[in-house]
């Protein structure tokens, strides 16, 4: 009996590589960003399909996608708030590949500043004066923003409103006393947008 030769065999996982990209690195707050990319093998380049990537923001899994039929993913994200995010992604270790981590990518969040009309009419009169009390909020870019106005009289609060699509407003008040006020509206800010106020004072003539 003749035996063949023996041939040792060596089996071991293959080496895996992530990439990562976002659409957009500076953002608004509840704005959303797309973040892609491909696990690949090492040794041949090829993408891996139907492998798990977890998202992680800030350290913590977010999220869970499978590879397309090239190695490719997709996330859809949502920015929440104002800070800072460290984004990556992670595929972790099967049977025949070793896991790995993507590159780091940076998306910082900013409020968007605001700015604010005022315009009262009429201006003078004898009381009681009813009086229109209107303007306009846009963001800095003069885009308009429907948001909730609030309207103080010798500051205090005494009505609140959103703005229209257009980002224009518009509030009543009747001044009963010969004298002078002084009135303005406010946006407070909200997650997305930072604060802003416009003061005007008012007179009032027998």
């Amino acid at each position: 009996m003749v035996k063949s030769e023996t041939v040792l065999v060596s089996a071991s996982k293959v080496n895996t590589e992530l990439t990562i990209s976002v659409d957009k690195t500076e953002v608004a707050p509840t704005d959303w960003i797309k973040i892609t990319g491909k696990l690949i093998r090492q040794d041949t380049g090829e993408g891996i399909p139907d492998a798990a990537i977890n998202l992680l923001v800030n350290g913590i899994p977010t999220d869970v996608v499978r590879t397309a039929s090239d190695g490719s993913y997709s996330f859809d994200y949502r920015i929440p708030e104002e800070g800072r995010y460290d984004i990556y992604t992670h595929f972790g270790a099967t049977d025949q590949f070793w896991g790995c981590d993507s590159p780091l990518v940076t998306v910082t969040a900013k409020r968007i500043p605001t700015k604010i009309t005022i315009n009262v009419s009429p201006r003078t009169g004898p009381p009681p004066l009813e009086a229109t009390i209107s303007g306009k909020i846009t963001d800095i870019d003069g885009n308009p923003i429907a948001v909730k106005i609030e309207l103080y009289i010798d500051g205090s609060k005494v009505d609140d409103k959103f703005s229209n699509p257009d980002g224009t407003y518009s509030f009543k008040y009747t001044f009963t006393e010969p004298r002078v006020y002084e009135v303005y509206t406010m946006f407070p800010g909200n997650v997305k947008y930072e604060g802003c106020e416009r003061s005007m004072m008012e007179e009032e003539a027998w």
